[in-house]
């Protein structure tokens, strides 16, 4: 009996995108609003910078920790079943996070959010990469990313909103979980593609693991690991402090702040047209996606640079520049994620994004957090401590950069060395 081919394109594939798009927003909420809260729960437990920075950090090791296991399983079993419980499992400890009485119990809490969201990306990066045609992905994942910096958004501003109204840090996250858990059963009924095991071939087989070690024979994925540590280091810095610094610096209270973030709705729209530059940038030129991040990210450090450096003149002045680096960190993601789709096969995608997570996540992201924070208080914390923690994120993004120059060499010939062929879930 012949198999079904899995529908590439159409109304499930773009429903397939909404509901995904939407728990990566929620996902970001989540993650975000500990951003607004830092202030908050800092007085209400007498923290230090150092102490208070490893709540987000926490949940960056949680994700980095379990996103191979999660990612493997995304490429042996069914993504719309193994997302379902992800969401599920976030959502429940986001909601007890808000139940927290002591600074382990909200560091226990957040790493059990990272170990929900650890799966999350590659299964849902493998999903959609196959849901749409390869000419358009940068653009689809764009779409996807964008959800994420609305996430940030939602859960800065309306999570800055929450606090001031309640006069209490942990509403955002009673309210932020309730999407979470009405998603998680949207998502398992969507449309998936059949998982590519070979026939005879057991869940872990020793052929799989053997191919897995291969991935790393592929030079366009391995400088996009090792760049995405260096990128996401500045990133996820950038993200989870730029709130404190505007606080402190600007002697702004959460509403104020959550305020401000409305400015940067237009800039995260514009995402969505930076991708659609770089597919194009590739149809006429085969490293048009690699020239495309280059760009971004040295036109983002520069600007983010000079961003920092005023921080302290007027307001008014200062806000042109804080929404031009908003503008510029949103259009760069997006691109490093689909590289990486790109180059691995599809039997083994999630788990490639997975190995990235993993890395990039613990060796920057994570790290990145938490030594903007060690750097503060080194330096007496304040505005000016957070400042300087934040200005030295720079030239480690500017390695990221110099690292996805040597892209150019390889990234034509492994990307057209993969094709995609999958059939329907049975």
């Amino acid at each position: 009996m012949d198999e079904k081919k899995f529908k590439v394109g159409g109304k499930g594939a773009w429903t397939t995108l909404i509901v995904l798009s939407l728990l990566w927003l929620i996902n970001f909420a989540d993650r975000s609003v500990i951003s607004i809260a830092i202030e908050p729960i800092k007085l209400a437990y007498n923290l230090t910078d150092t102490e208070v920075g490893i709540l987000p950090t926490i949940l960056t090791v949680g994700v980095a920790l379990l996103t191979i296991p999660g990612a493997m399983l995304a490429d042996r079993w069914a993504r719309r079943k193994l997302i379902s419980i992800f969401a599920f499992t976030w959502s429940l400890f986001h909601l007890l996070t808000g139940f927290a009485t002591s600074l382990w119990q909200l560091t226990a809490a957040r790493f059990m959010v990272g170990a929900g969201e650890s799966g999350f990306l590659p299964a849902s990066m493998s999903w959609l990469s196959v849901s749409f045609r390869k000419e358009v992905r940068s653009f689809v994942m764009a779409i996807f990313y964008m959800c994420n910096q609305f996430g940030v958004l939602a859960g800065l501003i309306i999570g800055g909103w929450l606090i001031a109204a309640t006069n209490d840090w942990r509403t955002p996250f009673y309210a932020f979980a309730v999407p979470g858990f009405i998603l998680c059963i949207i998502v398992f009924f969507l449309p998936d593609y059949k998982t590519a095991v070979k026939s005879g071939e057991s869940f872990l087989s020793k052929e799989y693991f053997s191919e897995i070690k291969d991935l790393f024979k592929i030079k366009s994925f391995v400088l996009s690991v090792i760049g995405g540590i260096f990128f996401f280091y500045t990133v996820f810095a950038l993200q989870t402090w730029l709130p404190v610094l505007i606080m402190r610096g600007y002697n702004m209270s959460t509403l104020e702040v959550g305020k401000i973030y409305l400015l940067l709705i237009p800039a995260a729209l514009i995402s969505p047209l930076g991708a659609w530059i770089a597919d194009r940038w590739n149809r006429r030129n085969k490293n048009g996606r690699v020239y495309y991040l280059i760009l971004a990210c040295f036109i983002s450090l520069a600007v983010t640079l000079i961003t920092l450096l005023l921080v302290g003149v007027p307001l008014e002045f200062w806000l042109i520049f804080y929404v031009l680096t908003g503008v510029c960190w949103f259009l760069a993601p997006a691109v490093t994620l689909t590289i990486v789709n790109d180059v691995t096969p599809l039997r083994l995608r999630s788990t490639s994004m997975g190995i990235m997570n993993l890395i990039a996540q613990l060796l920057g992201a994570g790290m990145g957090t938490f030594m903007v924070g060690v750097v503060s208080d080194k330096l007496g914390g304040g505005s000016q401590g957070i400042l300087w923690g934040m200005i030295w994120t720079i030239p480690v993004g500017l390695v990221a950069a110099i690292i996805y120059l040597f892209l150019i060499r390889c990234y034509h010939r492994d990307s057209a060395a993969i094709v995609d062929e999958v059939q329907a879930e049975g």
